[in-house]
């Protein structure tokens, strides 16, 4: 996949905190269904340098640990993770090598964790959800489709039809049984509409280690 011409890369920017909105007015049963099950799960991530905060989203795996999207981080001095009004405390344990994908450990994180499927399963066509925290206030849905599996600068990427936003990075895109498949990534912009693209969250080795 080339970047350039007609079409503009977007990493989903981290946003100032802001107000948000929930799961849009013509969501499926089936979303409802999902977002019911698995937006408990869905963290803001705030990344902290100096005055300056950002925030993205991260989803809860395993028992006090979190994926998100690598370029949340940044270059930051301080990391939280944000849950039902609380905040706490995270460091960086993961990062897969080559991948934008990140793991956060969390003490005291109350949040379930939610299955994390095998991409590898996927049919085009299949519906997927993407939930995100933009600006760190409410869980917002966005659904769509599998379009296909498609290979970026060493990695591979699950693209989808289910439309992301800027500052929705590091969200989780769904299976329509709740597992999650993918983080959300990037975008792109062009001419016939938007590509949205995960990092597949399987591709997560535990033993991962921050380089």
């Amino acid at each position: 996949m080339r970047v350039g011409g007609l079409f503009r890369l977007h990493a989903l920017s981290v946003m100032a905190l802001t107000a948000g909105c929930g799961p849009g007015l013509f969501v499926s049963e089936e979303g409802r269904g999902v977002y019911a099950a698995a937006a408990g799960s869905v963290v803001a991530v705030e990344a902290s340098a100096g005055q300056s905060t950002a925030v993205g989203s991260g989803v809860v795996v395993t028992g006090e640990r979190v994926l998100t999207a690598c370029h949340v981080l940044g270059r930051v001095s301080s990391i939280r993770v944000r849950h039902g009004g609380r905040a706490y405390p995270a460091q960086l344990t993961g990062a897969e090598p080559g991948a934008d994908l990140c793991q956060l450990s969390v003490p005291g994180l109350p949040a379930r964790p939610v299955p994390v499927g095998n991409a590898d399963t996927l049919e085009p066509g299949a519906a997927l959800y993407a939930l995100a925290i933009p600006g760190g206030y409410q869980v917002e849905l966005s659904e769509g489709r599998f379009s296909g599996t498609v290979g970026h600068q060493g990695q591979n990427l699950l693209q989808t039809t289910a439309r992301f936003e800027k500052g929705w990075s590091g969200g989780g895109l769904f299976a329509a049984n709740g597992e999650l498949v993918g983080i959300l990534s990037f975008l792109l912009e062009s001419p016939a509409g938007d590509l949205n693209y995960a990092v597949p969250a399987d591709a997560f080795s535990p033993g991962a280690s921050v380089r």
